[in-house]
């Protein structure tokens, strides 16, 4: 009995072991089907996720093609009517303009006309004038024998010093007929190009007006020059001081103080000292844009001088000058032909004549 329960035991056992073989067995078939189920799936919905991606991709692009093409059309289209008017406005603005154009070429052409006259007649008039210095020349080449004995029969007359100052102003006189010889319409139109200078100053400013200086009177023009030498608005001089001499040598030169000319030339030599005729304080050291050159101003009290066509300057802006103090070195800078120092001065604020105080 003992035996056959044993038996059976042993049969459970194994019949227990079977069984947890079988399901083990069935587990891992299950598992192995669950995973390449997933698998499976997953693979399906990587396949399924890249498709709409290639196709979200593909739609996207397309889309963005189609907008590429309308804005590029539109574009295009933008483009084509600004040059449309462009070429409308541009027509316009030939047809306005070209009456303009050929009224500006008439002008022009009535203009070239009346200067080729005016060259004409001038060329003529200096044509006359060469001939007539021509004809000096012959003239003093023909008494050139008598005139030797008399500047012979003269020359015991002058003196050494006189002589150096003599050969100091034909020096100075070499270049201008120099210039002359080499272009004699560049010469003469150099010298009257100061009177013309002259009316275009007094034209503008009688145009634009003065406040800080009365104006002095319009000059006069005849064929003997601007003015006299004696103006109409000299101030009075009751109480005049004396001043300084602004060389160590003082002689005219030039120009001499008339209206058109508020001032004189003096001559002197390049590199001379100019000197300050008062005292004061230096109001303008430097280049001057209207003809002057180098220049300086000085104001001191009721005494106002300026200094023209210098070659250095000495001082500086603002500075405070003396009476006799150096204040440049002087030549011909500017509107000028030739060394000189031109001079102005105003005794309370009027202009007066420098060789009156000089």
């Amino acid at each position: 009995m003992l035996d056959a329960l044993r038996a059976l035991a042993n049969a459970a056992l194994s019949l227990a072991n079977y069984a947890v073989s079988l399901i083990w067995s069935l587990f891992e078939e299950g598992k192995r089907y669950a995973v390449a189920v997933a698998k499976s799936f997953v693979a399906e919905a990587k396949s399924l996720a890249y498709g709409l991606y290639n196709e979200a991709v593909g739609t996207a692009h397309k889309l963005f093609n189609a907008v590429l093409s309308q804005a590029t059309d539109l574009f295009n289209r933008a483009v084509k009517v600004a040059f449309d008017l462009a070429q409308d406005v541009k027509h316009w603005v030939l047809t306005q303009i070209q009456p303009i154009v050929e009224w500006v070429k008439l002008e022009l052409a009535g203009l070239s006309k009346l200067l080729k006259q005016y060259v004409d007649g001038l060329s003529a008039q200096v044509q006359k004038i060469l001939k007539d210095i021509g004809q000096i020349f012959a003239w003093i080449s023909s008494y050139a024998s008598e005139i030797l004995a008399k500047l012979s029969g003269l020359a015991q007359f002058l003196t050494p010093a006189m002589l150096g100052r003599l050969i100091h102003v034909l020096q100075d006189m070499y270049p201008f007929l120099l210039s002359f010889l080499l272009n004699p319409l560049g010469f003469i139109v150099a010298v009257i190009k100061d009177a013309l200078l002259t009316l275009l100053e007094y034209a503008l400013a009688y145009g634009i007006g003065c406040d800080s200086e009365p104006l002095p009177p319009w000059p006069a023009f005849s064929f003997s020059g601007f003015g006299g030498l004696t103006p109409s608005y000299a101030p009075d001089m009751s109480g005049f001081t004396e001043t300084g001499w602004p060389l160590d040598q003082v002689w005219v030169s030039g120009y001499t103080f008339g209206p058109g000319h508020p001032a004189v030339d003096l001559g002197c030599h390049v590199g001379d000292p100019v000197y300050a005729i008062h005292d004061g304080i230096v109001q303008e050291a430097g280049w001057s844009n209207f003809g002057y050159g180098y220049t300086v101003v000085i104001k001191g009290g009721d005494w106002w001088s300026r200094y023209a066509h210098l070659e250095t300057i000495g001082v500086q802006l603002y500075e405070m000058v003396r009476k006799g103090q150096q204040i440049a070195t002087a030549n011909s800078t500017g509107n000028s032909t030739g060394p000189h120092l031109h001079l102005e001065i105003k005794y309370k604020g009027q202009y007066i004549d420098p060789l009156s105080i000089l």
